[in-house]
């Protein structure tokens, strides 16, 4: 079993961040932190271990649009293709980043994906 030195990982992430997503500066370094801590945390506890997997996830929420993030069915997608537990942690990733991430949702777009994905519902998240 690997022991990883979870403040190098932390530091490592929080300036891939910080570069990646300059918009997040004027909130501060203590909150970039605690994103970054709550990230690794949270991708964690979904399997994710791989530092490229994490950061994936972790900044997942920054790369949907307000849009997707106010689809129901997107949302959904989201968190089914999360769930895929029997496929690879960078697959379920690739999956949300290649066909999910790309739609951009519009008033019928929840009701175009429905055939292809499925009804997704509150009760099914």
């Amino acid at each position: 079993m690997v022991v990883r030195d979870r403040s190098k990982q932390r530091e490592a992430l929080v300036r891939r961040v910080r570069r990646a997503h300059p918009e997040l500066a004027g909130r501060g370094d203590a909150w970039l932190d605690g994103f970054v801590r709550d990230g690794i945390d949270n991708a964690e506890s979904v399997g994710f271990s791989e530092d490229e997997d994490i950061y994936r996830f972790m900044v997942l929420p920054l790369r949907l649009s307000p849009q997707q993030r106010a689809s129901a069915m997107i949302n959904g997608l989201v968190v089914r293709a999360l769930d895929q537990t029997r496929w690879a942690p960078t697959r379920r990733l690739d999956f949300i980043y290649e066909h999910v991430l790309p739609r951009t949702p519009g008033s019928r777009s929840d009701t175009e994906l429905e055939p292809l994905f499925g009804s997704v519902v509150a009760s099914d998240v």
